[in-house]
């Protein structure tokens, strides 16, 4: 097993040099038998012995792989591999932590999941073999990582990036912590990028490094010198122009750089070798001069050896970079022998000559083994072919020790916590090739690994609170549903609604109903995506779709519990007749309405009672699209926003306060529904504009009344929700000319938000109730006509108003809001005077006496005052004794019935106000106000009994 031959140190000697530079150069065979062969012990290697093998498995993965072979049948071999090792949710974890998380290697699982990525997006319009074995490896990481998330909760870390400790991370030790190893991580994403930098303009790159922490403010050389030594990825032709600048920072870099090099027991060529072997030397003779000097210095300094001085080494260095050219330029016809060798290099040790043994010594090195001067990256990719990957397997092996100081280490039980990391660093390509085969696909058993693919990853971006990544994955399921509509769309019959595309075609139903149900089961990561999701409900909304709960509205009711009609567009607006009198209470005011929105040529249904219904859902033989829409389950979605969190939350009433903005243009220029359905850009998808606008006056009327239900149901945060609703409420009311539906619905909604979230204000939340009495102040300020065709509504939610909220209206101004409106309406027609005359009543009787006090006494008498002259108008005395009579012209003994009622009543509320005024005077009972009419106005006096 594994474990024997880790144990037997010469085996694993074997097994690390013979047998793995064998295994390399099997897999270049076009022998398929080889090939599978030498995949299969690569494979048990990895299994078996990786603790030995780390630069090994590295370069196997890299050459064989993930390499592009021109052999079809090698591909597929290869990728079979590949997917086998996918599978293995440990050794993902294995690759990522030793590899991606290790400074000095390559980000290898992030290049396994680029290279499967690519490899699934097919050329052809369909997947062949490579394309489904591609999926199949994805398919694998995301099982495996989703399979983590709830394996253990206490697993879950605190996802804000730590700075890192740089003691910690300049140890030459493995990390051997999950913190360790995440820092190493990040330590290596930012050396990444500074190495970018410093490869385009060296200078700039150190100032940015600079700012990723990397270097220390003020560059020093000894930190200079230490980067250019060990930063992986910079090039080697930047290195070396920067050392061989001749300022003064440059040349004491170089000097910290060179001097970073152990060169004891080393023989000069093999120092020589080494040092060049960390930078290309720069063209011009004064940079090398500058450069092989420092390098004489520093060898000298360590290995004075048979040289006099520095200058010797100078001398020899540049003598043996000149042999190591002539040797081995295949343009050189007349190679150096080792007497002309000699012969070059007499007298330079101080007019002597070094020994003919030391010399020669050096010609023999230098004549086996090239001095290899290193090149830039793409350089060195072009001169190889583009086969970068497959270095001699001897300089493999040097450098195992010299870059590789640290074994494989296994991280057993870390899956978890690392699964967060790895999901960051393959996401984005993961989605996109789920997201083509999703759309391209025929094949049912891959559309279901898809789909379950879709799931698994909005169950990782669920578990470790990646809401951007989660809200992606949201947008392009949208993006593949409108895809499948415009497909579907040159089938359509001309004169067909195309909208009806979204809830027929088979294509785009499995596209939504995933949609919605990643969205349902995540909804706390909904962020951007609830743009997504109602731009698709608006669609339902257009061709009456949707549930007749969500097409349904709160309204006012009359006194009697009876609809109130709308003066505004009356064929637009359906109501349910209440079973049961309203007997009083908040509740008792709201009735619900249903719209009749859409714009599709459906037939309209009608309920048991004979009333239209609202949405086509009920009518017969859309049983089954009714199934389908309730499995969207739309209602729990959007009605039981109270459980999700605040930034969900918050995200929805964005999302809504855009959706309605349509009601902008609707109620400055007073067009009524049904007005021009253009304009406004769906940022969320331009993809679904083919299908002309989603966002409608009578789709954004549906969303202001999700907006109010959603505020209302949320009244515990609306701190945090009611600031934008407050804003958007005041756009919408702004500018108002005439009366239409939309402004009537944004008044009834005015209301409706002060009603429910005027009680759940404390008063620590002061700013919340002003804005709450400033929207009734803007009501106050609507146009004439407006008011007037609204006064009925408005009335009776100012009635609903005081009687569960007269408690917290606690400024002079805000009564005086409340109480002005009631005034305006006592001269009315019987819908507006009538719920003004009950306010007034509630507020003066015992019930509501509290209620009155010095803020709002003046108001509610000048209130009185004008009723008195409603009773006197008989214009005024004859509307409303019609409405009293059911008779369209009463007669004159019906209106006096109906002034002397009325009037007694008035007379009642004002000697109510005026004992609650004797009362605050501490007058005797017995001292009571009289009223009496002088010139046509109506007042007071004092009358003793």
């Amino acid at each position: 097993g594994g474990k024997q031959l880790s144990a037997c140190n010469p085996l694993v000697g074997v097994i690390q040099h013979d047998l793995s530079r064998n295994l390399l150069q099997n897999s270049r065979t076009h022998n398929l038998q080889i090939l599978s062969l030498t995949l299969r012990v690569v494979f048990n290697m990895f299994n078996s012995v990786r603790e030995h093998m780390k630069v090994q498995l590295e370069v196997f993965f890299n050459s064989i792989h993930l390499a592009e072979s021109s052999q079809q049948e090698a591909r597929e071999m290869a990728l079979e591999s590949l997917v086998e090792f996918c599978r293995e949710p440990q050794l993902m974890v294995d690759i990522y932590t030793n590899y991606d998380c290790d400074v000095q290697c390559t980000n290898l699982f992030e290049d396994m999941c680029k290279f499967l990525s690519k490899n699934t997006f097919p050329l052809s319009g369909s997947l062949n073999a490579l394309n489904l074995l591609s999926l199949e490896g994805l398919f694998a990481i995301l099982r495996s990582l989703a399979d983590s998330c709830g394996s253990d909760q206490a697993a879950k870390l605190d996802h804000h990036e730590s700075k890192p400790n740089e003691e910690e991370l300049s140890s030459e030790e493995a990390p051997n912590s999950v913190e360790q190893l995440r820092l190493a991580k990040q330590r290596k994403k930012r050396l990444a990028m500074g190495a970018e930098q410093f490869n385009r303009k060296p200078t700039k790159g150190l100032e940015f490094c600079q700012s990723l922490g990397l270097l220390p403010e003020v560059l020093e050389p000894v930190s200079i010198g230490a980067f250019l030594r060990t930063c992986p990825g910079l090039d080697k032709t930047a290195i070396g122009l920067y050392l061989g600048e001749p300022d003064d920072l440059n040349l004491k870099a170089l000097t910290e750089f060179t001097n970073s090099f152990d060169f004891t027991d080393m023989e000069l060529g093999d120092a020589l070798r080494g040092y060049l072997a960390t930078f290309r030397l720069p063209g011009e003779s004064q940079k090398i001069a500058r450069i092989i000097e420092t390098f004489a210095a520093r060898y000298f300094a360590v290995m004075p050896g048979p040289f006099a001085s520095a200058d010797t080494v100078y001398i020899l260095s540049y003598a043996i970079i000149m042999l190591n050219t002539d040797l081995h330029n295949v343009q050189v016809k007349k190679k150096m022998t080792k007497e002309d060798f000699l012969r070059m290099n007499r007298g330079i040790n101080d007019n002597k000559d070094l020994p003919a043994e030391f010399l020669s010594a050096i010609y023999d090195n230098i004549c086996k083994d090239e001095i290899k001067m290193s090149e830039d990256l793409s350089s060195a990719a072009n001169a190889s072919g583009g086969n970068a990957n497959e270095p001699r397997w001897d300089d493999l092996l040097t450098s195992m020790h010299h870059k590789y100081r640290n074994r494989f280490a296994a991280t057993l039980g870390m899956s978890s916590v690392h699964a967060r990391d790895m999901f960051l660093v393959a996401w984005d390509g993961v989605i996109s090739a789920l997201s083509v085969v999703f759309e391209t696909t025929e094949d049912e058993k891959v559309l279901r690994k898809t789909i379950e693919g879709f799931h698994n990853f909005s169950k990782i971006c669920s578990f470790h609170g990646l809401h951007d990544e989660f809200n992606k994955l949201v947008s392009t399921l949208a993006k593949s549903l409108y895809k499948f509509a415009e497909a579907a769309d040159a089938n359509r019959p001309p004169d067909e609604d195309p909208n009806w595309l979204f809830v027929k075609d088979a294509k785009v139903k499995i596209a939504a109903h995933e949609m919605f149900a990643i969205a349902f089961n995540h909804a706390d990561g909904l962020r951007d995506g609830w743009a997504c999701l109602l731009d698709y409900v608006a669609r339902l909304h257009r061709l009456k779709a949707l549930p007749a709960s969500l097409m349904e509205g709160d309204d006012f009711a009359d006194l009697h519990g009876r609809p109130l009609h709308s003066a505004s567009d009356p064929e637009a607006l359906h109501r349910r007749t209440p079973t049961v009198p309203s007997s009083g209470g908040v509740g008792s005011f709201f009735r619900s309405i249903s719209y009749l929105w859409g714009a599709a040529q459906a037939p309209r249904s009608h309920d048991a009672g004979g009333k239209r219904s609202a949405s086509c859902l009920d009518e017969p033989g859309n049983e089954e699209l009714a199934t389908w829409v309730g499995s969207l389950r739309l209602e729990e979605l959007l009605g039981n926003t109270k459980f999700l969190s605040n930034e969900a939350v918050s995200h929805l009433v964005r999302a809504l306060v855009v959706a309605s903005s349509k009601l902008l243009d609707e109620s400055s220029e007073g067009r009524g529904v049904g007005g021009d359905a253009g304009g406004g850009e769906n940022q969320a998808l331009a993809v679904g504009e083919h299908f002309g606008e989603a966002r409608t006056v009578e789709s954004s009327l549906l969303a202001l009344e999700l907006l109010t239900s959603t505020a209302v149901a949320n009244a515990a945060r609306a701190p945090v929700l009611w600031p934008s609703v407050h804003a958007h409420m005041r756009r919408l009311l702004d500018g108002v000319q005439e009366p239409n539906l939309a402004v009537e619905r944004t008044v009834v909604n005015q209301l409706r938000l002060c009603l429910r979230l005027m009680a759940s204000a404390t008063p620590e939340e002061q700013q919340i109730s002003a804005d709450l009495m400033d929207a009734l102040r803007q009501i106050t300020l609507l146009p004439a006509p407006v008011l007037q065709s609204l006064a009925d509504r408005i009335s009776q939610g100012l009635l609903t108003l005081i009687r569960a909220n007269a408690a917290h209206i606690r400024q002079r101004e805000d009564w005086e809001t409340v109480v002005s409106l009631l005034q305006q309406f006592a001269g009315m027609a019987p819908p507006a005077s009538t719920p003004a005359l009950e306010a007034m009543s509630y507020l003066l009787r015992e019930e509501g006496q509290v209620h009155v006090s010095v803020l709002n006494f003046d108001f509610l008498q000048q209130t009185l005052l004008a009723f008195v002259d409603a009773v006197l108008s008989p214009g005024a005395a004859k509307q409303h004794a019609a409405a009293a009579t059911g008779n369209p012209s009463p007669t004159a003994a019906e209106i006096r019935r109906w002034q002397q009622q009325t009037a007694g009543q008035v007379m009642g509320l004002m000697y109510a106000l005026f004992v609650r005024l004797r009362c605050w005077q501490g007058m005797q009972p017995n001292t009571l106000p009289v009223i009496y009419h002088v010139g046509g106005r109506v007042t007071g006096g004092e009358h003793t009994t």
